[in-house]
This record gives structure tokens, sequence and C-alpha cells, in this order.
């Protein structure tokens, strides 16, 4: 229960997702939502603008200055800087959004066998683009007008504003963030997810670049490396990672191991790869019994071999189209048929997502029981998977 507003974890865990859908009245495929969005300054002005053909009725973000261009957009929403204020005022809202074809043909290909069965699968990102392995700023600065500092920081604990932190370079930080692996996993591995039939998987394990810093005034040296020390940044990612997950065996499905780059890390060239080409700063590779298909994100499957792509006869469309994700949720919050990334799909890459989250703060091998949800082999890691609300923010 929300100590603020006397919300369950239930009612307000739609603030957590992309789009939420929350049933208020019966509605017909002819009727508009009426949408409430929560952070509009970055990523959420897309998502208010792909659902403008419905009514957008109130609108919540923590810094006027970042949401003044959407709320004068529609000047007829009503504004709020505290989104549990506005849920509590405004009881006409049915969905909310909150600042989340050619993977079908991507899913297609691999299910259709064209690569053979898939043992191993690799995606990196050219993400990080905000700093990482960063020390806790000590320089105090005055919040900006515009901006709730007390709302921003939300269910963190309290700390001085600092321009580190906001705008956009939250991401970064254990308090705020999950770095690049949370910031993407949900936009790369749904191709992964869906074409490879995955569940949870039964351990993840991550490594992490080490950074060495010179020796400070008055720092004593290590008793190998005398002239620089290690650098340990307990409250940030680091600048590069791989993390792996293993999925066991699904029905006919072999078991399969999911790699994870990021910070300009990426996997090694395929064997047969064409010379002249490049993996490019983001991918994936299915690795099968018979050869290698890259995709992008987005998907857009081929091989890296113009041999091999010249020679491949796309398997027939077997799965069903989209029109588009905002069209899909507004026709699902109509009662139309879920959409195909629905929220039972959308808190599988989640889970996926944060265990590996996990494994980059411990640096530990993790086993993970999917059933009773939490790790088998490690309590600290266990720690991490419900931290601590600081008052008035607690579910």
């Amino acid at each position: 229960m929300n100590e603020k507003t006397g919300f369950t974890r239930r009612e307000l865990f739609p603030a957590a997702a992309a789009f939420a859908f929350i049933p208020r009245r019966a509605l017909g495929a002819n009727d508009k939502l009426n949408i409430a969005a929560v952070g509009v300054g970055g990523m959420g002005q897309n998502y208010v603008e792909g659902c403008k053909s419905e009514n957008i009725v109130a609108i919540a973000d923590v810094d006027d200055a970042f949401a003044a261009p959407v709320r004068k957009k529609y000047p007829e929403a009503k504004a709020y800087r505290d989104f549990r204020v506005m849920l509590e005022k405004e009881k006409g809202i049915d969905a909310q959004s909150c600042s989340t074809d050619p993977a079908v043909t991507t899913e297609e290909w691999v299910k259709a066998g064209v690569v053979g069965p898939v043992r191993e699968v690799h995606v990196w990102t050219d993400r990080p683009v905000w700093p990482q392995a960063l020390a806790r700023p000590s320089r105090r600065f005055k919040p900006p007008r515009t901006l709730d500092w007390d709302i921003w920081l939300g269910p963190a604990a309290v700390r001085p504003f600092h321009p580190v932190y906001h705008p956009f370079n939250f991401r970064g930080w254990y308090d705020f963030g999950t770095g690049a692996l949370g910031d993407m996993a949900c936009h790369t591995f749904h191709i992964i997810v869906k074409a490879l039939e995955l569940g949870a998987p039964a351990s993840v394990n991550a490594s992490a670049t080490v950074t060495r810093v010179p020796l400070g005034k008055g720092e004593k040296p290590e008793p190998v490396w005398a002239f620089s020390r290690k650098g340990v940044y307990p409250e940030t990612f680091p600048h590069s990672s791989v993390v792996t997950w293993d999925f066991p065996a699904r029905g006919s499905l072999p078991a399969a191991r999911m790699h994870w780059y990021d910070g300009g890390l990426r996997p090694p060239r395929p064997a047969g790869m064409d010379p002249d080409k490049d993996l490019g700063e983001e991918g994936v590779l299915f690795v099968g019994e018979k050869g290698t298909l890259w995709s992008g994100f987005s998907g857009g499957p081929k091989f890296l071999s113009a041999a091999q792509q010249k020679a491949i006869t796309p398997p027939p469309k077997t799965l069903p189209r989209t029109a588009g994700h905002y069209l899909e949720w507004i026709e699902a919050a109509k009662g139309g048929k879920p959409a195909t990334c629905n929220f039972s799909f959308g808190s599988r890459l989640t889970e996926i997502a944060l265990l590996g989250v996990i494994a980059q703060r411990t640096g530990k091998y993790l086993e993970w029981d999917a059933d009773q949800g939490r790790f088998t082999n490690n309590p600290d890691a266990n720690e991490l998977l419900n931290p601590p609300y600081r008052a008035g923010w607690k579910l």
C-alpha cells in the first residue's frame, strides 16, 4: 500500500509500463480512450504522439520545462507534477502511457529452421550513450525552478540535485536506472524470446570492465601496482559489460545460451563472414547448426555471407502482421485482441533483463528459481530483488 495515496501495488503497477490499461468503463471499438501521460520529456513525447487519435486528458511530468511542448500541444489536458496525485484525482482515465513487421520475418526464419536448431545467440548495442562508472558528485546545485526534485527522486533516498542525474543521464545510476542493459533489453530481446520461445533462465552471470585511476594525494598504493588503484564506483554501472543467460530446453527446442554486450563490446566475427562486412554498432546473431543469421533489433534477417544470402529461399509468411504497437495497444484497450507484445510477454522480457542487471551489480554466477522468484545460491543478490523505498513511495 502506498503511504501517501493509498494505492495498492496492483493499482500502481501500470506506472512501470510504457502503456497500461485501467479498466473503469466498457469501451467499444468506436469509443475514444481517455489517456493520461506520465513523463513526456523524452520517449514519452513519442508515446503521446502515437496515441493522438484518442483523448489526452492529463499529463504528469516533474519538469515543467521538458513537459512544455507536449502540454502546449494538448492544452485541454490537465497538468500535474506528481503522477500519484493525478491518478487520485482523475477518475475518468481509461489508459496511461509512461516513459517503452520486420521482426516477425526474423521470427519466421528462425522458427522455419533456416539456420537449424539455435543454441547460441549474441546481442549487442551502442549503449550506454550517457556516463557510467562515476563517483557520486560532491558539489551541490540548486534544482531548476521548473523541476520538482523530490518527486523526481521518487522512492530513492534523498540526495542533492546535480545535472549529472537530470536530464537523461540518470540511466547509469543504480538508484535511478538500470544501465545499458535495462535501457535496451526489451527493445532487443523481443525477437530472440519470441523466435526461440524462451521462458525464464536457469542461470545468469556477468563480467565488466575494470578501470584504474592515478593515486590521489595521501592514498596508499596497492601491494602489486604502486602507481594506480582500481576504480570503485558503488553507485553506477560499468563502462562496458558482457552478460550471459542459460535457458533450459523447451519441448523439442534445445537449451540455449544468450550473450549480451554493451559499451562498445561486440561478439567475435562469425566464421565465413564476408571480409567487407561489419557487424555494426548493434544487432543480433542467431547461431544455428546450419549457419549464423544476423538481424536488427526490429528484424530484417540476413546472412553475413553473400553466397548464403543469395542461395536462401525465404520461408513462407506464417505469422500475423501488425499495424503498429500503438494501434495494437489502443485496440486491446477497447476490448479487441491482445497486443503482440502484451504485458504477459513484456513481464517475461523484463524479468530476463533485470536478472542480468543484478548479475552486473554482483559480478557473481547466479542460479534462478523462477517459481520461487529468488536466487538459490546468493542471498546478497536476493536483497537486490526488492530494494528499500523511502517513506511515501512504498508499494
